[in-house]
């Protein structure tokens, strides 16, 4: 199967549909996807910006203009409605009701590859450089694991038992309520 561009596609009834068709704008580029608490697909692109597919619609969260110079290449929503993006160069960013905030200006890399929201005021953050935590009010690395330091993380998912898996460069680590199984 060829698209000739990009694409997102659906799977629905036996069915692939091409959901990009929707897009208010033609889009060259996706650069991340996530997804809300409440199971939304995110998307973020280079002309769209940041958007959510619901109910068969996308609607915008973030506009392309409003994040200047930004490459978004994670993003997460937390069930209170915020939305976490991670770029490529510039940190950690949230954005509530249209108002964008530099969060994490202390971490350590600026390059941010995975979003994980475990409440609303906590959110894991996945750099090259280890993972670290916001607490609702400060960027630690306090209470992680030494495993999860200096380590590049590229993915995190919360199971339905609350265990937190962590995949990195060097291998995969879960942590539960009794600390942390490295595999």
């Amino acid at each position: 199967i060829h698209f000739g561009g990009p694409r997102i596609l659906r799977y629905a009834n036996g069915n692939f549909e091409d959901v990009a068709s929707l897009l208010p704008k033609s889009e060259p580029a996706f650069t991340a996807m996530g997804r809300g608490a409440n199971g939304e697909v995110l998307i973020s692109a280079l002309v769209n910006g940041t958007l959510q597919y619901t109910n068969g619609k996308f609607v915008e969260l973030v506009g392309p203009t409003d994040l200047p110079n930004f490459l978004v290449i994670s993003l997460a929503k937390s069930s209170d409605g915020k939305l976490w993006l991670g770029t490529r160069d510039l940190g950690l960013f949230s954005t509530t009701h249209g108002d964008i905030s530099n969060i994490g200006k202390s971490l350590l890399d600026r390059k941010i590859n995975c979003l994980l929201p475990i409440t609303n005021e906590e959110l894991w953050i996945g750099t090259d450089n280890g993972v670290a935590r916001w607490n609702g009010g400060e960027v630690t690395t306090a209470e992680l694991a030494a495993s999860l330091s200096h380590v590049q993380a590229l993915t995190m998912i919360k199971d339905r038992d609350a265990n937190i898996w962590v995949g990195t460069s060097k291998g995969l680590t879960r942590i539960n309520r009794q600390g942390t199984a490295a595999f």
